[in-house]
């Protein structure tokens, strides 16, 4: 069959809707399939079906039998060039994938699809693309063959037409309005790429004619995407089953949802939609600045997620340190913060708040356990780089903690803490000196020594280190005392204090760290 044939087979079409001189070549098929047709495919290709929106005949690509080359194949192929769309024609209409649906179920289904939503500013060549798609849809069912063979093809290949260019930003609503956010994304984003976008790219194939969107069109274009941003964001950030669901053991990805909105309200600004919508994006993302910092700061700790994560460290700074007395984000929790602190390094916990330079006492989300681990961060981090300078400043925040509970009337106990880092610092006498004020001004307890003798037998599997600082003597004792008990005092708590952050909670459990208080001192 020539494509003069074609044509004229073709002539009428979807009143007027299809490009003049629409029909399907053998080669157009042969291009879609791969190259496998056969003079018999030929005769069959053309069949012709009622439903046009004017009574006339509409021309439908598609085979009787053999390789599945349907609508939802071909589409509609014609001088005009096309574009692959991953529509679902029973979708699209709002049917389930059956092959008994009748004319008149076919009729209903379309009649309560033809509508378009007014509260949405498509272009009246949306409305009339989106028909058109409509119509060749309800033409194809119409065939039961048709139907038949959709429900044998596989999800990918059922959901992929070929629509002329002029279709696109119908075929773009329908994908928002079927809920296929993920393939209205991809698809949107490729017709709006700003680098050069030409059909040839966009096919793979130098001898396609170049065009590009039209103002309309990108408008169209944009605001689907734009819109399943928004609602693929709202997926992420869902607390209901369905979003845990998707975002896996049951965590919220605000991380992602943020980005989906960021792209949306970038879209929207760009072609000046929406500005309602974009006020409403604008604040939802200031409310989720905390939560969204704190998914970034969870991310893996590799050399990819360095600069994110640092990047999220310093949101979280600036944050908190702008909030004070006062929190105006209910995200700024103790809970929060608290969670934050867990999701940081060893290093990055010493420096992500000016902790011996301000007080914190009246920040709402602040309690004395955040300057307690910064300061051991010092001490333990010292003790890994073998950095003397770095242990007095986390002995520093040891003492300043250590002012702030006796003036505020709470019971504090750091003897262990201190004496720790005087060790590393080389004060050994002194060392010894605090941890004997503390013994003699609390003394021991029963079960601090059980515990402690339980933990210092031979394959015990316990470290046997009191939790109190006035039960350190006794255990340096047990140790054999003198410099050999205070060395395993040191390296003991040390190990122990590992635990408390991201990069090092493990060494402890896989055999240590590797370095001792002997290796220190090297």
């Amino acid at each position: 069959m020539t494509r003069v044939a074609c044509a004229r087979s073709a002539r009428g079409g979807l009143a007027g809707h299809l490009p003049r001189g629409t029909g399907v070549t053998a080669a157009a098929l042969r291009d879609l399939r791969g190259g496998r047709t056969s003079a018999m495919a030929t005769r069959r290709l053309m069949r012709r079906t009622a439903g046009g929106t004017d009574g006339q005949s509409t021309t439908i690509a598609c085979r009787s039998r053999g390789s599945l080359t349907e609508a939802f194949e071909a589409g509609v192929k014609g001088s005009e060039p096309c574009f692959p769309v991953p529509l679902d024609f029973f979708k699209i209409l709002g049917m389930g994938v059956s092959a008994s649906a009748s004319p008149a179920e076919l009729d209903r289904a379309y009649a309560a699809r033809a509508n378009l939503d007014p509260s949405l500013p498509w272009s009246k060549n949306a409305a009339g693309a989106r028909s058109r798609v409509l119509d060749l849809a309800r033409q194809a069912l119409s065939s039961r063959s048709t139907r038949s063979r959709a429900r044998a093809l596989s999800p990918a290949r059922a959901r992929t037409v070929a629509l002329p260019i002029s279709w696109v930003s119908g075929a773009m609503v329908l994908l928002f309005e079927t809920a296929e956010y993920d393939a209205c994304v991809r698809l949107g984003t490729a017709l709006l790429d700003q680098s050069a976008f030409s059909w040839q790219n966009f096919f793979g194939k130098s001898d396609a004619p170049g065009r590009r969107l039209g103002r309309s069109q990108r408008r169209d274009v944009a605001l689907a995407l734009a819109l399943s941003h928004c609602e693929l964001a709202r997926v992420h950030l869902a607390e209901d089953g369905a979003g845990s669901r998707r975002a896996g053991k049951g965590q919220r990805r605000v991380a992602e949802g943020c980005s989906h909105l960021a792209t949306a309200l970038s879209t929207l600004s760009n072609h000046r939609l929406m500005p309602v919508l974009r006020g409403e994006i604008e604040a939802t993302l200031e409310r989720l600045v905390a939560p969204c910092a704190l998914d970034h700061l969870n991310l893996p700790l590799d050399e990819s997620h360095r600069s994110t994560r640092q990047q999220a460290a310093l949101v979280l700074r600036d944050l908190l340190l702008e909030e004070g007395e006062s929190s105006g984000d209910a995200n700024v929790t103790n809970d929060f913060v608290q969670l934050s602190l867990k999701a940081l390094t060893l290093r990055e916990t010493m420096g992500f708040l000016p902790w011996r330079d301000t007080s914190f006492e009246s920040y709402s989300w602040y309690d004395s356990s955040m300057l307690y681990k910064a300061a051991l961060s010092g001490v333990v981090l010292g003790y890994l780089d073998r950095e003397p300078r770095q242990v007095a400043k986390g002995l520093e925040l040891v003492e300043k903690l250590e002012a702030e509970e006796v003036e505020a009337g709470r019971e504090c106990d750091l003897a262990a803490e201190r004496a720790c880092a005087l060790v590393l610092l080389g004060m050994v006498d002194e060392a010894v000196e605090t941890l004997e004020e503390a013994e003699a001004s609390v003394g021991g307890s029963i079960q601090e020594l059980e515990r402690m003798t339980e933990g210092s037998g031979v394959g015990s599997g316990t470290t046997g280190l009191p939790s109190s600082g006035s039960m350190m003597m006794t255990f340096i004792r047990m140790r054999g005392g003198g410099l050999e008990g205070i060395t395993a005092f040191a390296e003991e708590f040390l190990e122990s204090r590992m635990e408390y952050y991201r990069d090092t909670k493990s060494l402890n459990k896989t055999g240590g760290s590797g370095m001792t208080p002997q290796s220190y001192f090297d």
